[in-house]
């Protein structure tokens, strides 16, 4: 069992690194340690403000980039703005025209249902539920099965004479 990184096997109960340490790409022949960075001594300030974390911000002119940025940040919200009262606009007029179509339903329906009762009346048929809308011309499932009974009674009732 070698340490050294051969050809062993993991069958054989040795590792071999897989993997190299980076390795910098131009070493120097002569390499000295490059020297510790000396520590930074951070003052205390002598005024009032010496637990404050906020200190007063910079005030001094803005950056062009700055101004550039600001310019662009203000046309993007007045864009933003004119896009929400546009959407704001738009949606009440289809508001509107949503109302006037559920009006014009509702105003149709009352005209229908009064012309019904007045041929109704004209007919002389007192019984409402006969023409009624609320009837439907197809037959319910229970309808179905009540003649498929029926029927299956009389053909029973036929072979048996």
């Amino acid at each position: 069992m070698s340490l050294s990184g051969g050809m062993d096997s993991p069958a054989t109960g040795t590792l071999r690194p897989r993997r190299r340490p980076l390795q910098p790409l131009s070493s120097p022949a002569n390499h000295l340690p490059t020297e510790k960075m000396s520590s930074i001594q951070i003052s205390k300030q002598i005024d009032g403000d010496a637990g404050k974390e906020n200190h007063p911000a910079f005030s001094g002119r803005l950056d062009a980039s700055l101004a550039e940025e600001l310019g662009v940040a203000r046309r993007r919200r007045d864009r933003i703005r004119l896009e929400r009262e546009r959407t704001e606009r738009m949606l009440g007029e289809r508001d509107l025209v949503l109302e006037n179509g559920m009006r014009d339903l509702v105003m149709r329906g009352e005209e229908q249902r009064r012309l019904e009762l007045e041929l109704l009346r004209l007919i002389g048929i007192s019984d409402l539920g006969l023409l009624s809308g609320s009837s439907s011309p197809i037959r319910s499932l229970r309808e179905r099965e009540e003649e498929r009974r029926n029927k299956d009674a009389g053909s029973a009732l036929q072979v048996g004479n």
